[in-house]
């Protein structure tokens, strides 16, 4: 298992930790395993909120397994691209609260999770990077991120941090948009779970 899932007084807790990895990154077995996670969230009635954080000390989500896209062809590639786009629409669609609590590397597919999420609020630690470097590598953000930054944002300024795939320090994020708040590491957690559909203080 690559994720945890934890419940209390009405917020769910899921926490990325990649086993056997300093990072945490996306492949088929993490997507389905987020699946998973997300439809037995969809059916508890009993949540108002969901708080998606990472384990590990200086990432968020790196983004996809590189090894992954270097060797999937076709309709394999296609393949892993709908899953993706599938699993990150379920996580948008739910009916309650989602905040992404970011602290470390958020990139690529890892921004393109917390894009799918209500909220956005990040550490203001200097290991906090925030971005869609995909054009780097010759490839664009096929999960969301190409459609939901310009939607959060507007497509002027989308266009070049997409384009750029420039990698940002929270306090640009958070002027750019891309973030609604920021706190020391320690808060991180705190302030994301005091969060609702209607305030970002």
């Amino acid at each position: 298992m690559h994720l945890h899932l934890s419940t209390n007084n009405h917020i769910a807790t899921l926490t990325f930790d990649r086993e056997n990895s300093s990072a945490n990154i996306f492949d088929k077995e993490l997507l389905l395993e987020l699946e998973s996670l997300l439809e037995g969230i969809k059916k508890n009635t009993a949540l108002s909120a969901l708080v998606i954080k990472s384990a590990k000390p200086h990432i968020f989500i790196a983004g996809a397994d590189l090894k992954t896209l270097s060797t999937a062809k076709g309709d394999a590639m296609s393949e892993l691209i709908k899953l993706g786009q599938r699993v990150f629409n379920k996580l948008e669609a739910l009916h309650i609260t989602t905040i992404a609590a970011i602290h470390g590397a958020c990139v690529g597919g890892g921004l393109e999770l917390a894009l799918a999420c209500d909220y956005r609020v990040a550490s203001d630690s200097t290991s906090t990077r925030i971005g869609l470097p995909e054009t780097q590598l010759g490839i664009l953000p096929a999960w969301g991120g190409s459609t939901r930054l310009p939607m959060l944002i507007g497509l002027p300024k989308a266009l070049p941090l997409i384009l750029a795939g420039k990698i940002m320090k929270a306090g640009e994020a958070k002027h750019k948009g891309l973030v609604d708040g920021i706190c020391p590491p320690e808060l991180l957690i705190e302030y994301a779970e005091q969060l609702d559909r209607k305030s970002v203080v």
